[in-house]
């Protein structure tokens, strides 16, 4: 498990990506859930995007996959993005819609599949965590300390 501790922004989550990958020895995973913070697929792509420069393809395969127009950057097709989207009315979750972001239904299935969880995409093991942490971080009330330093140094 990776703990970034710090306001949720761009940041944090190339951190806590970061780790990942330095903990998976660079392994691609099959599917990434998350929500639909837009920040999470920038830090997807700056951890596992390969600079189209630095893609070692002889002149025949530039040419047969047409280089010049290929972006900038170069993301692994090994890896699905899905994301879970909540509508809430008056604080209340009343609808989810799961949504796919990169690759296919087809794909993400399969990779749910090949999974050690439940074949559904879903946060629930991010949002237990974070609810556990909460727990035992808790100053009286369900909720994380007010103060960075008090934080950190519970965590």
């Amino acid at each position: 498990m990776t703990l970034v501790v710090g306001r949720r922004n761009l940041g944090t989550l190339e951190s806590a990506w970061t780790d990942f990958y330095a903990r998976t020895d660079g392994g691609l995973p099959d599917l990434v859930t998350t929500d639909e913070y837009p920040a999470y697929s920038t830090a997807l792509l700056r951890t596992y995007g390969v600079p189209k420069a630095a893609l070692e393809l002889s002149v025949r395969e530039k040419k047969a996959c047409d280089f010049a127009s290929l972006p900038a950057v170069y993301f692994p097709e090994e890896i699905n993005h899905a994301t879970v989207h909540k509508e809430r009315q008056g604080g209340r979750v009343v609808s989810i819609e799961k949504r796919i972001v990169r690759d296919t239904p087809e794909a993400v299935a399969t990779a749910l599949t090949r999974g050690s969880t439940p074949p559904t995409i879903n946060v629930s093991y991010v949002e237990r965590c974070h609810g556990t942490q909460r727990h035992f971080n808790a100053r009286k009330v369900y909720t994380f300390s007010k103060a960075l330093a008090l934080h950190l140094a519970v965590t």
